[in-house]
């Protein structure tokens, strides 16, 4: 029954009244029906009396301290701010929580500690007005943009009536609607804290953040979940203008800050202003934040998205833990959505970022244990840094124990103005971690995949990159770009550094090559402890191919079971001066390695593996086993002392017609080798045409060979089969070439290296013309050899005695 001009009897009964608040709301009515004048508690009745609005129930003049009355809506019946409230004989008024009534009567919301914020009348009643921008002295002179204001001109009260609530330590439920908040409007955040949206896309919030930055409490407990938060307008530079951070120094920027944004007119001076960031949650020293969790939360323009750690990067101590951002969207962000310091247990899980400024995550200075996994991030100079500058201080924290899995990353062929230009997709890895399973499309500012230091401690870090797809650039303004690159710095310009050191293992991915050079792996320092390519596929587009698949090296290197369409150089030590030191093995392993570089003239001669180093170093031993390639020169040795190098199991085959590149012998040797073995490979060059033969001697006479052992092998190849231009008194103390099968040798086969002792026999050769002739320099043996072809003799010239 509803009475002429006032309100409605609403029938309810005790078990629905019951029904509808719940246990605990129905503690929090009997809780809040104690009037401040000790009125007895609010009693339910069979009938509830209802009025349309807020308005309403604050004329009514029939109102029984202890009755439960309900509203239909906060500003219009239906609004969705329907509330039940306990009425008081007196009171205090906020307008928030306890509204004054006629004849000096209150009511208060009852609640269970979840406020929905459209029942005290926080508006829903956003709108886009244009604005243009004149005399402000900033970037913005003489643009035009549309920005949300509150139609109501809400702004002030809206945030003040939200900080309320999020003060008062209560929960927060935001039905859909768009939602306007004052300039500088953020909020202070507590412990416990759950704020909630009925929606991500409809529930929005205009101009608002949340932090504890100001006053560094303890933010613990925290969730925030399904709605989004959006600023005044785009914060994006307007024009063709580009951006200056106040912390970068940009080339080619423009008179462009995110300061400019933040300050402008409307509403006869009201001041609105962008908010700089989302969240941003940083603790002191002896405070903590722990258990946040922002899930479903969509941001756009603004600067930063989420923030978390110390106030203090370089604090001592973790601030800041259990940390997870997960089904988040970040849009049109000026600099970069997530990230920390001092941080540890931070995980970024299955989010979306597009049109960022910088890098979508930064675990920067001292995150522990952190994870960005599932993420798609496209129109970002950069996916994820694992850590800051260190600026040689090791008394801070450092990254470490990170993981990076499942992700997809594409950048478009070219940035916009604004966007910051990196040459990482992945940047400065300290510490252990794992790449896995992830998408990584390099864009045209983008020089290397995956960058990483070596950290300056006695700690051995571990880094496995393994199951990923990258695609290198199809046009790139470096010229080329490479998956892996680990560094040392020095330390004030010292080349001595404390015992560190960084296994990196590159196994089972995936390189699409699209550019016409590509280092895909270059460890640019020398004392890392071991590096393992095992098990990668690298596909050419059918320009891009391998410049050099590892340019430096390690103390231990494995480069097992990959695949290269095309590749130059395996393996290049060579740092160009940088410190060499000590290796301990290098094995190259059941890798197919294809070439065709055909008409390159400057190929002729270059090895695919090149091992050097400064001539105080030595090798132990290099293993070249079960490859497959169609490149003459296999492994060139110089410089340093090598104790042992195995060439076995290889096929090394011309590619048919195509001749230019296989004038070089498969071995050559400038350096002082203890044991040189070349057995049980299939060598098949019979068009060589520079330098015939299996091994090239470059060498002085302070090099040599102590052992050298040539068995098993099937060839086919032009001239002298074992020899080189060996400087006088150069010659293998041992020097052994059995059981070998020798096909279309030239028109003056033979064998002939100077050695104090050993043997060539019980070989076939097969020569085409001519007798085959060894040169036994009076100490080597020569039994069992044949010759199947139509010269059908052997010549020993010098026997042995």
């Amino acid at each position: 029954m509803k009475m002429e001009n006032g309100p409605e009897k609403k029938s309810v009964s005790r078990r629905k009244f019951v029904a509808t608040m719940g246990a605990a709301g129905l503690g929090a009515v009997l809780a809040a029906g104690l009037g401040s004048g000790g009125t007895a508690y609010a009693s339910v009745s069979d009938t509830v009396t209802s009025y349309d609005t807020m308005a309403q129930l604050q004329a009514a003049t029939d109102l029984r301290p202890g009755t439960i009355v309900y509203t239909k809506g906060f500003y219009d019946a239906g609004d969705g701010g329907g509330a039940y409230w306990n009425v008081l004989g007196t009171g205090t008024a906020d307008d928030v929580f306890v509204y004054a009534c006629a004849g000096g009567k209150c009511v208060s919301l009852i609640h269970d500690k979840t406020i929905n914020i459209k029942q005290i009348g926080i508006r829903a009643d956003g709108e886009q007005v244009a604005n243009t921008y004149s005399g402000t002295g900033t970037a913005l002179d003489g643009t035009t943009r549309n920005f949300w204001v509150s139609h109501n001109g809400c702004e002030t009260t809206n945030f003040n009536k939200l900080k309320a609530i999020v003060w008062a330590r209560y929960n927060v439920y935001v039905p859909k609607g768009i939602y306007v908040f004052a300039g500088k409007s953020t909020i202070h955040v507590r412990n416990g804290l759950c704020f909630i949206g009925e929606s991500m896309g409809e529930s929005i919030l205009i101009g608002l953040g949340f932090t504890n930055y100001g006053d560094l409490e303890e933010s613990n407990d925290i969730l925030f979940e399904n709605f989004t938060m959006d600023n005044y307008a785009s914060i994006l530079p307007p024009g063709n203008r580009k951006i200056r951070y106040k912390d970068k120094d940009f080339d080619q920027a423009l008179h462009w800050d995110v300061n400019d944004y933040k300050s402008f007119f409307y509403r006869n001076g009201q001041y609105l202003s962008a908010i700089e960031n989302a969240m941003h949650f940083a603790n002191s020293t002896s405070q903590e934040n722990k258990n946040m969790t922002v899930r479903r939360v969509k941001v756009r323009n603004y600067n930063c998205g989420f923030m978390f750690g110390s106030k203090t990067p370089t604090e001592t101590t973790i601030r800041s833990r259990d940390i997870v951002v997960e089904e988040c969207v970040f849009e049109d962000i000026l600099f970069q959505p997530s990230g920390g310091n001092n941080v540890q247990n931070f995980r970024i899980l299955r989010n979306s970022f597009d049109n960022i400024g910088s890098l979508a995550c930064d675990f920067s200075r001292g995150c522990i244990g952190c994870e960005f996994t599932g993420n798609y991030v496209t129109r970002a100079s950069s996916l994820v840094k694992v850590e800051g500058n260190i600026n040689n201080d090791f008394t801070r924290i450092l990254s470490d124990q990170f993981i990076i899995r499942d992700n997809i990353y594409k950048q478009p062929p070219a940035l916009t103005d604004w966007q910051f230009e990196s040459k990482f997709v992945i940047n400065n890895m300290t510490g252990d971690g794992l790449v896995s399973g992830n998408f990584l499309e390099m864009g045209f500012t983008h020089q290397i995949a995956i960058f990483t230091y070596i950290r300056r401690q006695t700690i051995d870090d571990t880094v496995l990159i393994t199951n990923n797809h990258f695609v290198t650039p199809a046009t790139s303004k470096y010229d080329w770009a490479c998956m892996f690159s680990v560094q040392r710095p020095d330390v004030n310009g010292s080349t001595t550094f404390p015992s560190a050191s960084k296994n990196i293992i590159f196994e089972n991915n995936q390189v699409t090559m699209r550019m016409s050079t590509v280092g895909c792996f270059m460890p640019l320092v020398t004392d890392a402890s071991q590096i393992v390519l095992r098990n990668n596929l690298f596909v050419s587009d059918g320009t891009g191919y391998v410049f050099n698949l590892i340019r430096g090296c390690s103390k231990d290197l494995e480069i097992t079971g990959n695949s290269i369409d095309r590749v130059r150089v395996v393996l290049e030590t060579d740092l160009g001066g940088l410190r060499e030191l000590d290796n301990k093995t290098i094995l190259v392993t059941d890798n197919r390695l294809f070439s065709d570089y055909t008409k390159d003239s400057s190929v002729l001669g270059q090895p695919l593996i090149h091992v050097t180093g400064n001539v105080n170093n030595k090798t132990e031993r290099i293993m070249i086993r079960g490859n497959y390639t169609n490149r003459s020169r296999l492994l060139k040795a110089e410089k340093m002392k090598f104790i042992r190098i195995d060439v076995a199991d290889n096929v090394m085959q011309e590619n048919d017609g195509n001749s230019a590149q296989f004038g070089c012998q498969p071995l050559a040797v400038d350096a002082l080798v203890d044991d040189l073995n070349f057995e049980g490979n299939n060598v098949w060059f019979p068009n060589q045409t520079t330098y015939s033969g299996i091994l090239a001697f470059l060498t002085t006479s302070t090099r040599n060979v102590k052992r050298l052992v040539m068995e098993n092998n099937t060839m086919s190849l032009s001239g002298q089969l074992a020899t080189g231009a060996p400087s006088s008194g150069l010659k293998p103390d041992v020097f052994m070439f059995r059981n070998n099968k020798v096909f279309k040798v030239g028109s003056t086969p033979g064998v002939a290296l100077d050695a104090s002792n050993g043997s060539v026999s019980s070989n076939v050769f097969d020569s085409p013309s001519g007798a085959v002739t060894i040169n036994a320099f009076a100490v080597l043996f020569t039994d069992s050899n044949q010759n199947t072809g139509a010269g059908g003799s052997i010549t020993v010239s010098n026997p042995r005695p």
